[in-house]
């Protein structure tokens, strides 16, 4: 089995492996070594006898060697009537001599019994026997050191002697051992008493200790003999002496034993040995330590894990088996205080997870008040040191500390800090262990321990070094439960054990200071992951003692602590990443079948189909979503807006995706079947080719990866190649088996990511649209979509062009952070980096390289998933390379595949956008942008409905109350409403009924309560608590609310959910909702099923005029907590007391209702008479400390209206607007028409003053309406007597304020929203397409979108998902808004008193109709009220206005904009100033002229105006100077009708030269020739290549013609070209060549014609290029023919088209659009001042030379139908820079005319 590996896209804590995997390490094996091995397990234990007279020995006691030679036992050994007088050592079988190799035998010289002891008591029993001299030490006789701790924690005890095997048996010759378990001596006293046991007579004392066995116990002849255990130390074990067998009931009986504790005899034993020989001897010298080390070398050799086996010869030792090691752990850290902090603190030590990040004890944090500032880091050194100093250490800087938020000092719990240092640790960091399981209970852990107690040591070469140095002991992981901790760290453990403590130890006892924990040390362990060993930490140590070797000690579990370290560590994942979705629950219903319609967990509706029918399956499967089965697992559940139809399940590009993995699996499996020898196949992979204009060669230079049928996904770059769009698509070429052809793909369409950028790489994402999709094949079908966004294989195949053959190479990925700092920039959006295996060299893909991985599936039909797009890179050593991250683009891939969008772009019908794209030669008019900025539109998209089913949803929060009679029937008498889960809200004086019972039951989510037919969801619960407000008195109807308390939370469901507070004392809402079941009239009975009623609100003062103080229970009349609302025709009637009065509100696409008041009382109902509620916002306060005080965790923030509204978004209704259709239980939905949509206008900039002006103001936008021009409100234009300094665009770039100017009539005195408008100019023209301002008095289309700004969470649409975190970043919006006309505009009070002559045309009114969640959207003062348009096949931004003045963006009350058109004379004389004067001086100066008709004069007919000027009647045409009469206002006269003028003569022109009617009738002259043409494009592909009016200039050289300029056939005999490529030459051209143009291999038709004479332009300048055109006139007339015929001359002086091209020579044709003079000026210079020289812009883009040859026509194509135009040479191309972003010179033919005709004539 594969196992599959993924690194996260973003940083994780728990990725340690991942992010390191090429630094991980491979396991080490180390030696095994033997030493001698000997009885060295009894080397203490020595035999006490007597002597007999026969010189036998009588064995009779035991006793131990405390010192060379003095022994230790029990006082009653001594009592016999003989001395005992001799003890032998190093002998198992005393009876035998078979074994004395090492036995040694003393005599006993002295006795000292201790001088409290009493042979007839059972105390004191404790002796010292001297030694004739000492032993000789070995390993099988060696002294036992003494246990001089009164506490005895050790599990278990050895005693061993030669006594009686049992009670009344023979003692054994040979020695035997014993492990006993201690008891406490109140556990003991029930075996041993006074009354019990004689001698007894004070009970057990506390030098008594008890131990026993169940079957086991020491007997006669055991007496003096050691109770012991062994400590380890050295990689040896040290006999400790506990006791001494003294006295017990008959032996194996199961009684403890009694024996005497060494400990309190310390002083005892020391004195009496100084005052018996040893006066050197010191109390230190039975230090644990110092004993241990006395005889070290002799010592057994630890059991266990060190001795691997025993031959009786030889012990073998394997030192990776040992218990303690001084493996250097470089992971960890030591915590240090300022050498001023006394005393100090050495004992706190963290483990490193990061690069400069370090985990510790909380406890750690502080000492003496202080908090450490270094860390030192000891680095490994090269070789061993005994002196720890050795080692190279490293201080670092603490820069931050963060505890744990519910750490508090001292404690056990939740212990746990983190450090974050200046600088790197030079180290690999530990991995985080983040499971709750650990890999393997075997781990290590960091500690220190004495240096003399944990080296080797060695015969005659003890070494004594008292220092403390690191060491890594070996310990297990205990269950908690099985945890069993000393008392005094249970007593801190007042919660027990919890998931954050980690359990551990080990079972041999130590020697103290063997190994002490230190706070903060790492628990680790090297785990095996990704075939690399990484260091794992599992917790971090924090109490317990001798490193939890003999008794448990716990550390800090770090995997409990996972999501604070995130918080604090990754603080914008843990922000952002959900909770941990609970596991999957999957169920199958065996009675559900196709089509049944079926109930998910959570209450949502579905239908059950196969499971291919259901969009969303798998991906609800990764989710860990619950999922229901209908009989059998190809049946399932399916919510209905996700079932797919037959069209859908075919061809939906979308479903495609989605069923990506499912849907090939069999051309998969085919493929993979085949012959492993033969190269994967590359099924996905397709060529993008290019076609050489010249040489028909095909080039694939770069890849894309089929998605879908119909669609490829590459990088933009690859389609801009040279600034050429490619052909084809070659689908199938690479690496197929199979035979089939491969396809060429025409290509229907190209759409690049909007934002995508060339200079800097980012978005380089493109979309190639087929025109026909393909029929997937096993050779040829769609690959997946990686779709994981936090996680990237670790492992991956980069695929690219290489010479026009597939390279590939293994890449890795790399962290965001990481990539950065080899890049030293940040990463664009949608970006991340990646490692590549193969050589520098080698290492840079060609563009659009693609990162595959193959996984998941099967071994035999793997699935292939497309990672990310190769995008840059340096291509330097070390450097990563920068890709487009595919999943980041599924959301853009899907919209561009589904066409969808928030509104649709309208196209209005204007009188000029039905002539052909034209732009005047400069700016004359304001409504220019979509002519201007023709080449930036955009396309606009289209998205589809879906379906949900429709519950009871609006009725979700109320509630029918009733009570229980004694037959059982329940009688319902009040409403209420949900308020929270178990909670519902009414009226007080419903908390009794008449005869003052209390309800007892509320029913929720049942329309007609007294019928069972709609049952299917409600919920019925018991009321267990009415608590009514404090002040409220049945007698007096004030504080009328109550809350009712349910007897457990309802199932939140479509049907049954809280509703939201209102908690504003404001109603501006014109209407609100009540419902109940209570009578539908006054004397009328009670409705079954629940009615609503829309009611409006009424002021107070108003509503007083029906209720006063006279009512009954209403002696002050209504109070502020009242709420007055009615209807003539609806009302509330009795029973619907403590009902909801209700208003819902938007957000999300959904409608939350919101309670308003509770229905309180009121007149006969139906008499349209208001009704009185209690007013909800007065009680809030009140509720709130309700619930809080019956346990519930209510907080203010909690009811918060947006934190209400997205607590229960999932289960609301859905707004009107986007439910396309409703039946009985089900709907469908068009997200599209929702009226919340986010995003902002990139024309919409921010306003800011400079920053030392207080307070800031941020409220002020505006809009981009020119490039270096920004509209305003004048508002906006002053704060605190200040005008803004800069301004920040949509791209986020600062631009400084230049100029304010403010609209001359705005006054905010006289009434602040008149001519509120005002122009920012910037000192420059900004990069930024400005808005297109609509300058018509009528809107088209009703509908468009306001720019606000609302909460993130708040605005998107939902699709019945739960909210699980909350998002409250503001961020801009723009909802739907409708034009209302200002007659019809409501506005709230508040600005109708603003409003002092009303609505003008000036001002712009809209609404919508429902009101939002608070918070939702806010106007952007300034920000634009806009719609996309349809202009000349292009999308356009259109700016209807500005926003002015509303609240919550136009929702529920209309707001207002200021209206752009109503201005525009005043926004032209700021913008254009020199077009309003000459309007201005045309307007005042002109003279209204006179037009007579005289019908006695005709054609030809002389005629006479007054003042003697005689003329000649012409058609107007022939007449221009007519035209300049009329704009005099001079008189005209007409002669007959309109078409004939009486024209002075000097005013007639002359009838047309033969070669102006050749340039006038161009386009009728040649027609008959292009339709000819269109006829052989339309068969003929391949002739479309051909030029026909494109002509080369060329000169003889010797016997050859060499063709160097080119130029344009503007007649049958003349060519027009630029002078400066003929000047450059020596002689003049001799010849020019027609037809010959990007003709390939159709070389007929070719004509070459002399040139008669080279006419240079007379005012051709050659070093500026000015007037750089000649006139080349031939020596016969061309042949007319399909290929050679003379292209028309644009005539038009004043317009030239939007969209021409320009010949590149061999690379074909750039698109390339006109100026404005002023837009030309503001990038040269030297000014255009000569009108016919002017500059374009070419439409290329990259770093790639477009260079142009001098004279290369710029031509502009008039289409009547495919293939048949008319083409017209607009401009000639002079000179300029090559590269994408210099404009050009040309020269315009319009201005030449009269020359070309003069030379031609």
């Amino acid at each position: 089995m594969v196992r599959v590996c993924f690194i996260v896209l973003f940083s994780l804590v728990k990725d340690c492996h991942l992010r390191h995997y090429r630094h991980g390490e491979r396991g080490l094996v180390g030696p095994a070594f033997a030493k001698p091995a000997f009885l060295t397990e009894f080397a203490h234990i020595g035999a006490i006898g007597w002597t007999q007279p026969d010189g036998k020995i009588t064995w009779g006691c035991g006793g131990s060697l405390i010192w060379d030679n003095i022994i230790i036992t029990a006082a009653h050994c001594t009592a016999n009537d003989e001395l005992s007088n001799v003890v032998r050592f190093g002998d198992l079988n005393i009876y035998s001599d078979e074994d004395d190799t090492y036995a040694q035998q003393l005599k006993i010289v002295n006795i000292f019994r201790h001088p409290k002891y009493s042979f007839s008591a059972r105390y004191y029993d404790i002796a010292l026997m001297e030694l004739e001299h000492n032993i000789t030490v070995h390993e099988t006789v060696a002294p036992a050191c003494l246990w001089l701790d009164q506490e005895v924690r050790f599990k278990e005890l050895e005693s061993a002697g030669w006594g009686q095997t049992g009670f009344g048996e023979t003692a054994t010759p040979i020695l035997l051992k014993i492990t006993l378990k201690p008891m406490s001596n109140d556990n003991c006293t029930e075996h041993y008493t006074s009354n019990t046991v004689r001698g007894l007579q004070r009970g057990l004392d506390l030098h008594h200790i008890c131990a026993g066995d169940a079957k086991m116990d020491t007997c006669l002849g055991d007496s003096g003999g050691p109770l012991n255990v062994r400590l380890l130390h050295n990689y040896k074990v040290t006999p400790f002496l506990v006791g001494l067998t003294s006295f017990g009931r008959p032996c194996g009986q199961s009684h403890p034993g009694v024996y005497t504790r060494i400990a309190p005899f310390r002083s005892w034993i020391v004195e009496t040995l100084q005052k018996n020989g040893l006066s050197d001897l010191k109390d230190s010298d039975f230090n644990p330590a110092d004993c241990a080390l006395r005889h070290v070398a002799f010592r057994q050799g630890a059991f266990s894990n060190v001795v691997a086996n025993a031959s009786g010869v030889f012990e073998s030792f394997d030192v990776q088996r040992e218990y303690i090691t001084q493996e250097f752990v470089g992971e960890i850290v030591q915590l240090k205080w300022p050498d001023t902090v006394a005393p100090a603190k050495n004992n706190c030590m963290g483990s490193i997870i990061d690069h400069n990040t370090v985990v510790t004890l909380g406890d750690c944090t502080s000492h003496k008040g202080l908090q450490p500032t270094h860390v030192i880091h000891g680095e490994r050194p090269d070789k061993f040191y005994l002196d720890t100093s050795a080692r190279d250490e490293k201080l670092y800087n603490v820069i931050e500390i963060h505890l744990h938020p519910n750490y508090t000092n001292g404690s056990y719990y939740n212990n746990i800090a983190v450090l974050k240092i200046a600088g790197s640790f030079n180290i690999l960091p530990a991995c985080i262990w983040n499971a709750p399981d650990l890999p393997d209970r075997l781990m290590e852990i960091a500690t220190v321990g004495r240096v003399d107690l944990n080296v080797y040591q060695y015969k005659g070469q003890t070494i004594h070094d008292a220092r403390f140095k690191p060491l890594t002991p070996r310990v297990y992981a205990y269950e908690n439960n099985n945890c069993l901790l000393a008392s005094q760290y249970q007593e801190r453990l007042d919660q027990g054990l919890q998931h954050q403590h980690l359990c551990f130890g080990n079972d041999p006892f130590l020697v103290p200071q063997v190994c002490d924990l230190t706070g903060g040390g790492p628990l680790q362990r090297s785990v095996v992951r990704l075939k690399r060993y990484f260091k794992h930490v599992y917790g971090i140590s924090l109490f317990g003692r001798d490193c939890g070797y003999g008794e448990p000690a716990v550390a800090v579990r770090l995997h409990a602590h996972m999501d604070w370290l995130e918080s604090v560590l990754l603080p914008s994942k843990s922000s952002r990443q959900n909770p941990n979705s609970l596991d999957a629950v999957q169920f199958i219903n065996p009675d559900l079948e196709q089509f049944d319609r079926c109930d998910f967990y959570d209450g949502s509706v579905g239908l059950c189909v196969p499971v291919e029918r259901c969009r969303g399956v798998r991906q609800r499967f990764e989710r860990n979503e619950g999922m229901i089965f209908c009989g059998n697992g190809t049946i399932v559940c399916c919510l209905p807006k996700d079932v797919l139809d037959d069209e859908q399940l075919l061809n939906d590009e979308d479903q495609q995706l989605e069923d990506c993995e499912n849907r090939y699996e069999s051309f998969r499996r085919r493929n993979f079947l085949g012959s492993t020898e033969q190269p994967d196949p590359k099924p996905h992979i397709v060529e993008v080719v290019w076609i050489d204009k010249n040489s028909k060669d095909m080039f694939s230079l770069c890849l894309g990866y089929l998605i879908t049928t119909g669609t490829v996904i590459t990088s933009a770059a690859c389609t801009e190649i040279k600034n050429r769009k490619p052909n084809f698509l070659r689908l199938g070429s690479i690496y197929s088996r199979y035979e089939d052809f491969t396809i060429h793909a025409p290509i229907k369409t190209i759409i690049r990511h909007p934002k995508y950028d060339y200079a800097t790489g980012a978005n380089n994402l493109a979309l190639i649209k087929l025109i026909n999709p393909i029929e997937p094949t096993a050779a040829l079908f769609p690959g997946c979509l990686w779709r994981n966004k936090t996680h990237t294989p670790l492992v991956a195949t980069m695929q690219t062009l290489v010479q026009s053959q597939l390279r590939q190479s293994d890449v890795h990925p790399v962290y965001d952070s990481d990539c950065k700092q080899h890049v030293k920039a940040p990463l664009q959006d949608g970006e991340f980096c990646m490692h590549s295996d193969v050589s520098e060299s080698q290492k840079c893909p060609n563009t659009a390289g693609l990162i595959v991985w193959r996984g998941k599936g099967t071994k035999n039909a793997p699935v292939e998933y497309l990672i990310g797009v190769y995008s840059h890179s340096s291509c330097e050593a070390d450097e990563p390379l920068i890709n487009s991250r595919i999943c980041e683009y599924v959301p853009w891939i899907i919209d561009n595949l589904n066409t969808s969008c928030k509104l649709f772009p309208i196209k209005p019908k204007l009188p000029e956008d039905e002539v052909p794209m034209m732009l005047a030669n400069d700016k004359i008019t304001l409504d220019d942008c979509h002519t201007r900025n023709w080449k930036d539109g955009f396309e606009g998209l289209v998205a589809p409905a879906y379906g949900n089913p429709a519950l009871l949803r609006e009725f979700a929060h109320i509630a029918a109350i009733g009570w229980t009679g004694a037959d059982g029937k329940v009688i319902w008498g009040c409403g209420g409403s949900l308020i929270w889960e178990n909670f519902i809200l009414t009226a007080a004086h419903c908390a009794a009924n008449d005869e003052d019972i209390a309800p007892d039951v509320a029913r929720m989510g049942d329309l007609n309560i007294y019928s069972d037919e709609d049952d299917e969801f409600p919920q019925q619960l018991r009321i267990v608590k009415v608590i009514r407000h404090q002040q409220h008195r049945f007698s007096a109807k004030y504080y009328d609310v109550a809350l009712i308390q349910l007897e457990k939370n309802i199932t939140v469901h479509e049907t049954v959910a809280p509703a939201c507070l209102w908690l504003d004392d404001e109603v501006r809402f014109p209407k609100l909702y009540a419902a109940g079941w209570g009578k539908t009239g006054f004397g009328e009975d009670k409705t079954n099923i629940l009615l609503k009623v829309d009611l409006t609100p009424m002021n107070n003062t108003e509503c007083a005029r029906f209720y006063t103080s006279s009512e009954r229970g209403l002696r002050n009349g209504l109070h502020a907590h009242h709420l007055c609302a009615g209807d003539e025709k609806m009302d509330t009637c009795p029973g619907d007391s403590g009902g909801p009065l209700h208003v819902k509100l938007l957000h999300n696409a959904k409608m939350t209702p919101f309670l308003v008041g509770v229905t309180s009382f009121g007149k006969p109902c139906g008499q349209a008479n208001p009704g009185v509620y209690a007013r909800v916002s007065s009680f809030v306060e009140w509720i709130i400390e309700t619930l809080q005080k019956e346990g519930e965790l209510a907080t203010v923030q909690k009811f918060q209206p947006w934190s209400c509204a997205l607590r229960y978004v999932h289960v609301r209704e859905y707004e009107d607007d986007v439910v396309v259709s409703r039946s009985n239980n089900y709907e469908t939905y068009d997200s599209d028409k929702a009226h919340l949509s986010g995003g902002d206008s990139n024309q919409r900039v921010d306003i800011f003053w400079e920053q030392s002006i207080v307070p800031v103001r941020d409220n002020c936008s505006g809009v981009l309406i020119e490039r270096d021009a920004v509209a305003t409100l004048a508002d906006c234009t002053s704060h605190m007597g200040a005008t803004p300094s800069r301004v920040r665009l949509s791209n986020g770039n600062f631009i400084n304020v230049s100029e304010t100017i403010v609209h001359p009539k705005y006054s905010p005195a006289a009434g602040p929203y008149y001519n509120n408008i005002a122009i920012l100019k910037l000192p420059f023209p900004v990069s930024i397409i400005p808005a297109c301002v609509w300058y018509n008095d009528i809107i088209p289309d009703p509908q468009f979108e306001v720019i606000g700004k609302g909460r993130a969470d708040l605005y998107g649409y939902n699709r019945d998902e739960p909210v699980t975190t909350f998002d409250p970043r503001i961020i801009a919006i723009s909802p739907r808004a409708t034009l209302s006309s200002n007659n019809e505009c409501r506005l709230a009070d508040q600005y109708w008193t603003m409003l002092g002559k009303g609505l003008q045309q000036e001002h712009i009114c809209f609404q919508n109709k429902p009101f939002l969640v608070p918070a939702t959207c806010d106007q952007q003062l300034g920000g634009p009220i806009e719609r996309e348009m349809w202009r000349f096949s292009r999308y356009f931004n259109y700016a209807y206005g500005m926003n002015l003045f509303g609240r919550d963006c136009g929702f529920g009350e209309p707001a207002v904009a200021v209206r752009f058109n109503a201005h525009r004379p005043w926004i032209e004389s700021v913008l254009l100033p020199e077009v309003a004067n000459q309007r201005k001086s045309t307007s005042t100066g002109s003279k209204d002229e006179v037009i007579f008709i005289n019908p006695d004069l005709h054609l030809n007919d002389r005629c006479r105006y007054s003042g003697g000027m005689e003329g000649v009647c012409v058609l107007h045409d022939n007449c221009p100077s007519v035209r300049e009469r009329i704009t005099n206002g001079e008189t005209v006269i007409l002669c007959s009708n309109g078409s004939v003028v009486c024209c002075p003569r000097d005013g007639i022109k002359s009838p047309p030269s033969e070669i102006e009617r050749e340039f006038n009738d161009c386009e009728q002259r040649y027609a008959h020739l292009r339709k000819q043409r269109q006829q052989r494009w339309n068969g003929f592909q391949p002739l479309n290549l051909r030029l026909p009016h494109f002509a080369e200039v060329g000169w003889e050289e010797g016997s050859e013609l060499r063709f160097q300029c080119i130029g344009y056939l503007i007649s049958t005999r003349a060519v027009v070209t630029a002078a400066s490529c003929l000047a450059k030459k020596q002689f003049e051209p001799s010849v020019v060549r027609l037809g010959s143009v990007r003709s390939g291999q159709f070389s007929t038709d070719i004509a070459i014609i002399p040139i008669s004479s080279v006419v240079f332009h007379p005012e051709f300048n050659q070093s500026s290029y000015e007037n750089n055109i000649a006139i080349l006139k031939l020596t016969s007339p061309v042949q007319l023919t399909v290929n050679t015929f003379p292209g028309c001359l644009w005539l038009n002086t004043t317009h030239t088209p939007v969209e021409s091209v320009v010949y590149a020579g061999s690379d074909g044709f750039n698109l390339i659009h006109p100026m404005y003079v002023r837009d030309c000026n503001k990038r040269f210079a030297k000014q255009f001042t000569d009108p016919r020289i002017t500059c374009m812009n070419p439409g290329v883009f990259g770093t790639g030379e477009h260079c142009y040859p001098s004279g290369s026509p710029i031509i502009f194509r008039k289409y009547e139908d495919t293939n048949l135009f008319t083409e017209y040479l607009v401009n000639i191309y002079s000179h300029g820079r090559c590269n994408s972003s210099s404009l050009r010179i040309v020269h315009r033919v319009a201005m030449y005319i009269d020359w070309f005709t003069e030379v031609l004539k």
